[in-house]
């Protein structure tokens, strides 16, 4: 820096008190540039890798994202991520290889589910009132008519079509490992 004066200063083309006021002005502002073109660059790094845009295929989702949609889905694990009742995730299907589902989160682990003359009933408070909710007997045994309800493993969702005809939901194949959700819906067109 005192380099810099010294030289400016010997060819008189700017005195080295104007030199010194430039520099200390401009430093900080080359500094909140620099700062905001490396935040735009990591913004769009970290953008590229954790954003996919899926299309739906079908109508279990019906209501809410109709064949044809376009899906932008946050991918995940990520530490601190957290899917919550009322996400709607992607995930790889439990019963069919190379198949990706998207469906609504109607219970977390811990949660105790059951379905009572076609009302979902999560920890004893009645969800989704207003659409029927058929029950369903796979041939595991996993859904029942279990008065009790079933109670969702830690680390599982419990998923369900918004469109409740359709039956490829939890309520057949049951609950989701968290280790096969790909992604949370945080978007759609």
């Amino acid at each position: 820096m005192s380099l810099l004066l010294a030289l400016f200063s010997s060819m008189r083309c700017i005195s080295a008190e104007m030199l010194a006021s430039h520099v200390a002005t401009a430093r900080p502002w080359s500094r909140v540039l620099i700062s905001s073109i490396a935040m735009v660059i990591l913004s769009v790094c970290l953008c590229v890798t954790r954003l996919e845009l899926l299309t739906v295929r079908g109508v279990s989702m019906e209501h809410t994202l109709a064949n044809g949609d376009v899906l932008v889905v946050l991918r995940t694990p990520w530490p601190g991520a957290s899917v919550k009742r009322g996400s709607i995730i992607v995930f790889a299907s439990p019963y069919k290889q190379n198949e990706v589902l998207v469906k609504r989160v109607v219970a977390v682990g811990g949660d105790r589910v059951k379905i009572q003359d076609g009302h979902l009933i999560v920890n004893g408070h009645l969800r989704g009132a207003e659409s029927s909710v058929r029950p369903w007997k796979d041939s595991w045994g996993w859904f029942t008519d279990n008065p009790e309800g079933v109670l969702v493993p830690h680390a599982q969702y419990f998923v369900l079509s918004d469109n409740r005809s359709s039956l490829a939901d939890s309520r057949s194949f049951g609950s989701v490992p968290a280790s096969l959700v790909k992604g949370l819906v945080i978007g759609s067109w």
